[in-house]
């Protein structure tokens, strides 16, 4: 699996869509392009196993974090759905 949320530069574009259309690679979560916004014309949109976020990477700080954690955290142990789910049938 690889999660890219740091600079787009970063990934080797054609090398990553055929690792993960070769399945040799789980999965890619990508955040940062190259070009952004990530053109329609980019295999990303059809990869297999690739999921692309809204940019949405940031500084996070852990008062600003931890109650959400803390109360999935008790979700989770008590079978109850979390909060802030990504729908990947909708895309984010």
């Amino acid at each position: 699996m690889v999660v890219n949320v740091g600079r787009g530069k970063t990934i080797d574009e054609a090398v990553l869509v055929s690792a993960l259309t070769e399945g040799r690679l789980a999965g890619a979560v990508l955040d940062v392009f190259p070009e952004e916004p990530l053109p329609a014309s980019s295999p990303f949109w059809t990869t297999p196993n690739t999921y692309i976020t809204s940019h949405t990477s940031a500084p996070s700080f852990p008062a600003d974090i931890v109650g959400v954690f803390v109360e999935n955290y008790r979700r989770f142990h008590r079978g109850e759905t979390l909060l802030h789910r990504v729908d990947f049938e909708r895309g984010y």
